[in-house]
């Protein structure tokens, strides 16, 4: 009795969704220009496979929704440009997201704006903070698209209405003078916050 060959094995239905994400994960990274080497959820096929590769660590998540292979230099440019889309105009980027700008400490989950003391009050996004700083723009610097604090005016704004001395310390080790800081909180006799403000760059100064 003739004997037929035996039927090849079905291939296993996952294999081809997972080869697809791979390769357009591929395409991605081979791109690494700074806003390309973000990858999103559309990127890989879908929320289901960029979670995937966030918890195989394919992928490292920087802020919701966005990620990067673990290959790539995730910088304050990157940072402020995954924000810039949340940043509304006549807007300032600082306290505890212009840490995470500056630092990469903390998270940019809830924004942290300043706006010009004085001049008609920009809408502030859900979730934000929104406070009026006085002569703002001479401590502030552009990353990429967005407006930003600089390190030793981040550490007033941080300390006058969050607090959070870690953050400080950061801030410190990236090139914020504390020393000026104290000295512009000093100035501000009328700033609600002052002495907590001034505790908390003690405690960020003892842990130096």
């Amino acid at each position: 009795m003739a004997r037929h060959p035996a039927a090849p094995t079905p291939p296993d239905r996952a294999l081809p969704g997972v080869d697809a994400c791979d390769r357009r994960l591929s395409d991605v990274v081979s791109d690494t220009s700074p806003a390309r080497s973000v990858v999103r959820p559309h990127h890989v096929g879908g929320g289901a496979a960029w979670q995937v590769l966030v918890r195989d660590g394919a992928l490292r998540e920087v802020v919701p929704g966005a990620a990067c292979p673990p290959g790539v230099l995730v910088d304050a440019g990157l940072r402020a440009l995954l924000i810039a889309p949340r940043i509304p105009p006549r807007t300032v980027v600082t306290g505890r997201t212009a840490a995470w700008v500056h630092t990469g400490a903390g998270s940019a989950d809830a924004l942290d704006l300043a706006c010009v003391a004085g001049r008609h009050r920009p809408e502030r996004p859900a979730g934000a903070r929104l406070w009026q700083a006085p002569l703002l723009h001479p401590d502030t610097v552009r990353i990429g698209p967005v407006l930003v604090t600089d390190p030793t005016r981040t550490v007033v704004e941080l300390v006058l209405h969050t607090g959070e001395p870690d953050l400080v310390v950061a801030l410190a080790r990236h090139g914020a003078d504390l020393v000026r800081a104290r000295r512009a909180v000093e100035v501000r006799p009328r700033a609600s916050g002052r002495a907590a403000a001034l505790i908390t760059l003690d405690v960020a100064v003892a842990r130096l």
